[in-house]
């Protein structure tokens, strides 16, 4: 499944909001295959894939435009991952990115608080971890959007 992710995270890097969040669905819809992460048990992997696809999807889902989208992903996130389950840490970096992305619409701006958040929870990027081959996560990559294109 963390597969999925990391080609979502590529997308979304490189501003392909809809292939994105299709390569979410598919991480957060599969059934019966393992998450790929190096955790206490499968079932921890499940439920950090889980967690941080939803988180995934809410920033996706605004950089889009798609307020609506991203709420319900958003609520489903908070509901589903409360405090003292693995994936609580990804519910705070969404609780930071809606701030951040309520106080003006720009997704940007949503992302900036939440690595904000990431840089001083380590969790958030250590949870994450598939292996030596696979992309290392940084507190950045944990919400990176395209760089604004320079106008002149």
């Amino acid at each position: 499944l963390v597969q999925y992710v990391h080609d979502g995270d590529e997308a979304l890097a490189q501003g392909g909001h809809a292939e994105a969040i299709e390569h979410y669905m598919q991480a957060l819809d599969t059934v019966g295959m393992d998450s790929g992460l190096f955790l206490g048990s499968e079932e921890d992997g499940l439920d950090v894939i889980q967690a941080y696809t939803l988180f995934k999807l809410v920033v996706s889902h605004a950089a889009a435009g798609d307020v609506a989208s991203a709420e319900s992903y958003y609520d489903r996130l908070l509901a589903d991952h409360p405090g003292g389950t693995l994936g609580h840490v990804f519910a705070r970096l969404a609780e930071a990115f809606w701030s951040g992305f309520a106080a003006n619409g720009n997704a940007a701006t949503g992302c900036q608080e939440a690595v904000a958040v990431a840089e001083v929870e380590p969790l958030a990027t250590d949870l994450l971890y598939a292996g030596y081959a696979n992309p290392e996560y940084t507190p950045a990559r944990l919400c990176k959007l395209p760089d604004p294109v320079a106008t002149r």
